[in-house]
């Protein structure tokens, strides 16, 4: 008599098998088209050097846009008596740090592939690194400082606004 195992079990096996399979047999491949692409590029590092810098400054762009829009965003829900006050100033100034840090990222990503012999360089790396960190220091800064100060800051407000309540009095 041969174990029966529930309904639907024997599939999910026979899948993740399936799944497992399909992965142990595109890594080579996959591996094999990695490295011919990094040698095609190495070789071709001065002609692809503008285009990757371009696509880094549209990356830069997209990526540092959405983290200001957000922090712009958090500034006006939550601050919006300055906001109101100093709106304009805010998002000159939020402009000028998404310009500034994709500006710097390109231009030392670009520089940094100038020579072949040279990579990996540290200025494309650096470029690279700046253009990665810098949307995500934002949203950092906003969700893990900025909000619980302002929390902080309401929780003493309401305890100041707060009516003061009379003393209990004990019967004797």
């Amino acid at each position: 008599m041969r174990h029966q195992e529930p309904e639907g079990t024997t599939s999910r096996w026979r899948r993740a098998g399936n799944i497992a399979v399909l992965v142990v047999g595109l890594i080579a491949p996959l591996g094999v088209l990695a490295v011919n692409g990094a040698v095609f590029l190495m070789q071709h590092v001065s002609t692809f050097r503008l285009i990757i810098a371009v696509l880094t400054a549209v990356s830069g762009i997209v990526l540092n846009s959405l983290a200001a829009r957000q922090a712009l965003r958090f500034a006006r829900l939550n601050l919006p008596l300055m906001y109101r006050e100093y709106r304009r100033w805010i998002i000159v100034l939020a402009v000028i740090g998404v310009l500034v840090s994709v500006v710097l990222g390109t231009f030392l990503t670009y520089e940094g592939m100038a020579d072949v012999r040279q990579l990996p360089s540290l200025a494309a790396v650096l470029g690279s690194l700046i253009a990665l960190i810098m949307p995500f220091a934002l949203t950092f800064g906003e969700r893990m400082v900025l909000r619980p100060l302002l929390e902080l800051r309401e929780r003493r407000q309401a305890q100041r606004h707060r009516p003061k309540q009379p003393p209990a009095t004990h019967p004797s």
